[in-house]
């Protein structure tokens, strides 16, 4: 059931009868005839035509369409669309879905597949064509790259006209301003860091890629069988505990009775006890959910993954900087530098699975020093 949240473009609330646990009425999600049919042109457009989605966008909003904010489309709204597994018929809050719902069920399960393989195709054909110099482009690793001591993003300094500093920089505006050598380096040569984080790249495209698409997928079931495993145990060990959880509260109109072995302060105590124990259990769950939906995708996707690492490890060393910052950006969700070059790379969710497979460590291999 809907419980709170969002509701995805495509569907409204609608009260249908059903009630909470203290008996008042509740709202479901509905498909909303209007957007859905938004929706299926979307998909349709897209696997019938191939029609790119700034395109779609234009299209939509020339005709006087807006989202439910009452904004333009813009082609990351209809990319969103495109790659929404609720539309198949699920409702999903956390990257955790529910079991199917035909009622739900927008687009099929094929229709939905040849969207995504043309969105993936395009993203590839994106990489390698992105390769003609602009005046004025951002840095290597402009957007992904972070101070290691306080976080915050840095920005690229280049060199104004005249200036004796003929090097851009990447600067960490925070530590720079508060100007306190316990807070560590915040400033440092773009040209050093960038070649840093190439040079170990390759080298992570080279532990990928050493192992073959089948073991990578051998590798992956027997993953995804643990987590599996793992999930149905703190699913049942958090039943158990509601249960219990349960019982201790229905323990309450006994004490009030005095027909408790309890006293109140004595049951308070246990009942916050048990509380936490199935706050902790439920967040097992839904870290554990979370890793087997990831998994999942990489298992329907790994060949198409398995081919962009490939790619990469042919194109990287002569690739033009546009090319090889688009690489960057989707194999890395953020690089931290901190004082001496002390680098670490953090790999997107998709890609940590493929290190996970070459018996190397993050640390071993994802930490770089000059």
């Amino acid at each position: 059931h809907y419980t709170g949240g969002p509701v995805t473009y495509g569907y409204r609330l609608a009260y249908t009868g059903r009630r909470n646990k203290k008996g008042k009425p509740v709202q479901d999600l509905q498909v909303c005839d209007e957007e859905a049919a938004i929706v299926k042109e979307i998909f349709a457009r897209t696997v019938s035509e191939q029609i790119g989605t700034t395109t779609l966008a234009n299209d939509l909003n020339q005709r006087g369409l807006r989202t439910r904010a009452g904004a333009k489309f813009q082609c990351r709204t209809i990319k969103n669309i495109l790659q929404n597994r609720a539309y198949l018929g699920y409702i999903i809050k956390r990257d955790v879905a529910s079991p199917h719902i035909p009622i739900l069920q927008i687009i099929d399960e094929t229709t939905f597949e040849k969207a995504n393989q043309i969105l993936a195709k395009r993203s590839v054909a994106t990489v390698q064509r992105r390769s003609i110099p602009r005046k004025g482009k951002p840095a290597l690793l402009s957007g992904i790259l972070f101070c290691g001591i306080c976080g915050h993003r840095l920005s690229t300094s280049r060199p104004a006209e005249n200036s004796r500093r003929n090097k851009t920089q990447y600067v960490c505006p925070i530590c720079r301003k508060a100007q306190v050598v316990e807070r560590g380096q915040s400033t440092y040569t773009a040209e050093t860091v960038d070649s840093m984080v190439l040079r170990q790249t390759s080298t992570l495209l080279d532990l990928f890629t050493a192992h073959s698409e089948d073991s990578l997928r051998k590798t992956l079931e027997k993953k995804r069988k643990v987590v599996r495993q793992r999930l149905q145990e703190e699913k049942d060990r958090l039943e158990s505990s509601k249960a219990e959880l349960s019982k201790r509260e229905n323990e309450v109109v006994r004490v009030l009775d005095g027909r408790s072995k309890y006293t109140a302060k004595e049951l308070s105590a246990l009942i916050q006890e048990q509380n936490t124990i199935c706050n902790r259990l439920s967040g097992w769950v839904d870290r554990l959910n979370d890793q087997n939906q990831q998994l999942q995708y990489i298992s329907r996707n790994l060949s198409f993954l398995y081919a962009t690492v490939l790619s990469w490890k042919r194109i990287l060393p002569t690739a033009a900087e546009e090319e090889q910052r688009e690489i960057l950006r989707e194999l890395y969700q953020r690089v931290e530098i901190q004082r001496g070059y002390a680098i670490n790379l953090n790999l997107t969710s998709n890609y940590s699975f493929f290190l996970s497979c070459t018996g190397k460590t993050k640390k071993s291999v994802c930490s770089v020093k000059p």
